[in-house]
């Protein structure tokens, strides 16, 4: 079992004979976990861990779609990724298979011309998933499932991240998931006292150059005053 792919084994079992695991003792934190068997190497089933016991099935044949049964975060998890995903294949398919026509019969133009379309369909397709996630977020508080969307979701502003990250519940704020959100507003708020540090400095130093520039003008005009 693993917190992520590639990532240091959390916890390791065994096959009986009769094809059955169990891991035992102290509970994981909350969130995405990954289970590979040793003999599909590079292949994993995701489970949502919450705070119930839970029980999988994996099939040998098809690590990847692992039957979760117990747990009311992973089947919460589980609706939403099928919601993104249904919206994913019918925004690119019909597009991609025209683009691919367009390839294979060499005709350039039309390759381009549904190309844009791809681009336009794909930030529409954004736009929806992320209105999905933060509608997600705002319904589901209580889900360690909503800080680690709300970790994923990128094109929003730092006040919109606070103020997503504001809605989860106290227990919710102490995942792995929800502390990287903070880390994320936190260095984006540094990087804008610096920005705005930084304009300070400048605007301080055209102003001197300012008052230099008057003082100059002054003893000129008074120097021109005094000759005459």
């Amino acid at each position: 079992m693993k917190k992520n792919i590639g990532s240091v084994i959390l916890d390791s079992t065994k096959i009986s004979s009769d094809n059955k695991f169990s891991f035992s003792g102290k509970k994981v934190e909350q969130g995405l976990l990954f289970i590979e068997l040793q003999a599909h190497k590079g292949r994993y089933a995701a489970i949502f861990m919450g705070a119930d016991d839970v029980s999988v099935v994996i099939p040998i044949d098809s690590i990847e779609r692992a039957n979760v049964k117990g747990s009311a975060t992973d089947e919460l998890f589980k609706k939403l990724v099928e919601k993104v995903e249904s919206i994913e294949l019918s925004s690119s398919k019909e597009l991609q298979d025209k683009y691919m026509e367009a390839v294979n019969q060499n005709d350039t133009l039309l390759a381009m011309e549904v190309e844009k379309k791809m681009m336009e369909k794909y930030k529409e397709m954004e736009s929806q998933i992320s209105e999905i996630s933060v509608s997600f977020i705002k319904e589901n508080p209580d889900s360690p499932v909503s800080a680690f969307i709300l970790k994923t979701l990128r094109g929003i502003s730092n006040s919109e991240l606070k103020e997503y990250y504001g809605i989860l519940s106290d227990d919710v704020k102490k995942t792995s998931f929800a502390q990287e959100v903070r880390d994320r507003i936190e260095e984006s708020e540094s990087q804008e006292d610096e920005k705005n540090a930084d304009n300070k400095d400048e605007d301080h130093t055209k102003n001197s150059d300012s008052k230099e520039d008057n003082h100059e003008n002054h003893e000129d005009h008074d120097g021109h005053n005094h000759d005459k």
